[in-house]
């Protein structure tokens, strides 16, 4: 009788757990479904409407409007970078070679301050211009604090600062 008590009370965890984790799948899909979604969109979009032949990377920006960064290869054997927005659909395309690249980014953002700890580098747009936004870290008066810097993407001029607070 105790051993089937235990073996309910076992099979109960077993199942609530079970229960739990697919419950936390189910919302994680939720969440990102819509991002998913434009993610394709925009590789659909970009395949149809430009000489983009082959995709190597899509990353997401949100700021004043979200965007979509594909990057890619055209028609020629040249990478390419086109901005694709959920609203208005594509609306810019750059060749690489043109501008700055994220690799020179993150080199004259370190270069100029190499106690920055770079998080994240991605295209987007601020005031209708085309930019890179730097997200990074760095420590200040005993706290590790975080900042948005836009610099433009074809030249990689600093535009702006966003500091956070460290009021979490």
């Amino acid at each position: 009788m105790i051993k089937l008590k235990r073996k309910g009370i076992v099979y109960s965890i077993v199942l609530a757990i079970a229960i739990v984790f697919i419950l936390l799948y189910m919302w994680y899909r939720s969440i990102m479904t819509d991002r998913w979604s434009l993610e394709e969109q925009a590789e659909r979009l970009v395949l149809q409407e430009t000489d983009v032949v082959e995709i190597s990377e899509v990353t997401m920006f949100t700021g004043e409007q979200v965007i979509a960064a594909v990057f890619g290869n055209n028609d020629q054997a040249q990478e390419t970078v086109v901005w694709v927005s959920k609203d208005a659909g594509i609306i810019h395309q750059a060749l690489l070679k043109d501008s700055i690249n994220e690799q020179q980014m993150r080199e004259q953002v370190l270069q100029a301050d190499s106690d920055k700890q770079i998080i994240r580098v991605v295209p987007g747009t601020l005031r209708e211009q085309y930019v890179w936004e730097v997200y990074y870290s760095k420590e200040e008066e005993g706290n590790e604090r975080y900042y948005y810097d836009f610099y433009l993407f074809s030249d990689g001029t600093w535009l702006e600062t966003y500091r956070l607070t460290t009021d979490f």
